[in-house]
Parts: structure tokens; sequence; C-alpha cells
């Protein structure tokens, strides 16, 4: 198998173009999901932030225990476990739908987070 022929500039800026349109799009249909919704994904994509090492210490102490959540939540994930599998979908996502997966698999993906969040389950 041989390598691929390098990209002209041209080639080069009507790629890069394309992917640019492409992310917008997948933020614009972000910020077409409720209050509730988006805010859902701040908290997946910023929540390493609450339990990290340079974090409040008694923050990053009840995240870090399992047992806090055990009596309360029965059979559902909580959000330090939910949020990370979601801040992946979310990414990973994006990136598909940069690299042109299409706009239907991108709010499909969308519509899962929600669905993951409202029954705190992956």
């Amino acid at each position: 198998m041989g390598r691929k022929p390098k990209l002209t500039n041209k080639e080069l800026r009507t790629k890069y173009d394309r992917w640019m349109l492409n992310f917008v799009k997948g933020i614009k249909e972000i910020q077409e999901l409720s209050p509730e919704a988006q805010t859902h994904l701040w908290f997946c994509v910023l929540q390493d932030c609450l339990f990290n090492t340079e974090s409040n210490v008694f923050l990053s102490e009840m995240y870090k225990r399992e047992d806090l959540y055990a009596d309360e939540d029965k059979g559902i994930l909580s959000d330090v476990q939910l949020a990370p599998m979601n801040k992946a979908r979310l990414l990973e996502g994006m990136k598909n739908y940069v690299m042109n997966s299409g706009r239907r698999k991108w709010v499909e993906t969308l519509n899962k987070i929600q669905t993951s969040a409202n029954k705190e389950d992956y």
C-alpha cells in the first residue's frame, strides 16, 4: 500500500473549511438543546475540575468515596461514573460529525446523552 499524495494548499483549505463548518453546525445543535440538556453537557465536560488534586480537599474526597453513593442510589449510576462516559460519547460524536459522519448521527448522539442523563444510566 503506497503513501497518499500530499494535499495541495487548495485541497487542504477545502477540507479545513468543511470540517470547521461541521464543527460550527455541531455547536449550533448543542445551542438548540434545552437549558437543562446544555447544563448536563457542560457538567460532563467540566466535571473533572471537581475532584482533581488542586480542587477543594473535601470535594475531592467526596468523589473518591464510593460508599457515599451506595445507600441512596440503588441501581443508578452516580454523576462521577456517568459524566466521564457521556463526555467521551460527546467528544467522539463531535469528532465524527466534524469528519463528516452526518447531522443525523450527531443529533442521535446528543439524544443518547440526554436519555442517559434522564435515566441516570448509560
